[in-house]
C-alpha cells in the first residue's frame, strides 16, 4: 500500500513538472520587474488583436522559410514607434529571422504592416518581387494603463 501511495505521489509531481513550460504566452511580467514587461509576437500571431499599455515594449520576431526577408515595418498611428530591426544572432540555415522593436508610446489602434519581399538579381537597380503571402499584419489596441512610473520603453 505504501508503494503505490509513492507511485501515485511520484507520477502526480511528474505530470505537474512536466506540464511546465508547454504554454505559449505573449506576455511576460513578473510582479517585482514590471519594466521588464515585453509583448511578444511572431509569425503565427498574424491576423490577431492584441492589448499593449502606453510604455510597454513590443517585439516581433519573424522567420522565413526559403529566400526573402521581412521589409521595413509600416505602422498606421503613433500610438506605436519603432524602434530598431536586426537580424538575429543565431540563424537557421533555412532563411533568415529578423527582430523588431517597439514601443507603445500613447492610446490607440495601430495596425504594424511588415511586407516579404525576395530579392532577384537584375539590371534594374535594387529590384524585388514578392510572394504569395506578402504582408504580414499585427493589430495592436494601446490602453492608457502605464507599465513603468514614466510610461517609457526601457
Amino acid at each position: 500500500m505504501e508503494h503505490s501511495r509513492s507511485a501515485v505521489l511520484l507520477l502526480a509531481l511528474g505530470l505537474l513538472w512536466g506540464s511546465q513550460g508547454n504554454c505559449d504566452a505573449q506576455n511576460t511580467v513578473s510582479q517585482s520587474s514590471a519594466k521588464q514587461h515585453v509583448l511578444y509576437l511572431k509569425n503565427t500571431n498574424t491576423g490577431q488583436d492584441v492589448d499593449a499599455a502606453v510604455g510597454q515594449p513590443i517585439q516581433i520576431t519573424l522567420q522565413t522559410i526559403g529566400p526573402g526577408e521581412y521589409d521595413s515595418p509600416q505602422i498606421s498611428s503613433p500610438a506605436i514607434r519603432f524602434e530598431s530591426a536586426a537580424f538575429a544572432k543565431e540563424q537557421i540555415p533555412g532563411g533568415p529571422k529578423q527582430i523588431y522593436h517597439f514601443c507603445a508610446v500613447s492610446e490607440g489602434e495601430t495596425q504594424i504592416k511588415i511586407r516579404h519581399v525576395i530579392h532577384v538579381q537584375s539590371s534594374v537597380p535594387a529590384a524585388s518581387i514578392t510572394d504569395a503571402n506578402p504582408i504580414l499584419t499585427f493589430t495592436v489596441r494601446v490602453h492608457e494603463q502605464r507599465i513603468d512610473g514614466e510610461g517609457r520603453c526601457p
